[in-house]
């Protein structure tokens, strides 16, 4: 089994153990440029949380997939977040998504495409509820956690 992210004396409550960081044996400059990408892709996913159209947890993955390559410390404050790392502990370990954050998402994109209504063609409309349609239909068919058969 892989080595853990956190030692023993900072291992985090409910955290799954068998998560490891890569060897971050990479250069200065590709963990610098991953540590910036990280702080851009969280702090969209923290804007998502509030900006209709904008979704969070895609951001939020790809925050932990580069912090995880740039700065160890980082990657380690988001997983033990309070919300963000529950988000994050949940997909990693059974793929799943929370009640709460489907319904909020679902809301979200159904608010998205009223406010798009007004300002697209036909065509543009028929091609955001096809994506919109799909998202939700991804969205709502992930477990949730707690519930894995």
């Amino acid at each position: 089994m892989p080595a853990s992210v956190f030692t023993e004396a900072e291992s985090i409550p409910g955290f799954p153990v068998f998560l490891s960081l890569p060897d971050l044996g990479c250069s200065l400059v590709t963990r610098f440029i991953a540590l910036l990408l990280a702080l851009f892709f969280l702090a969209l996913a923290i804007i998502g949380v509030v900006l209709p159209g904008l979704p969070t947890v895609p951001f939020l993955l790809l925050a932990a997939w580069f912090s995880a390559k740039g700065s160890p410390r980082l990657h380690r404050w988001l997983y033990a977040h309070p919300v963000l790392g529950r988000l994050l502990i949940d997909w990693e370990t059974h793929k799943a998504i929370s009640r709460k954050s489907k319904v909020l998402a679902v809301l979200m994109l159904s608010l998205s495409w009223g406010l798009m209504y007004p300002h697209l063609s036909a065509w543009g409309m028929a091609g955001i509820t096809v994506l919109f349609t799909g998202i939700a239909a991804f969205l709502v068919s992930r477990p949730e956690p707690g519930k894995m058969p």
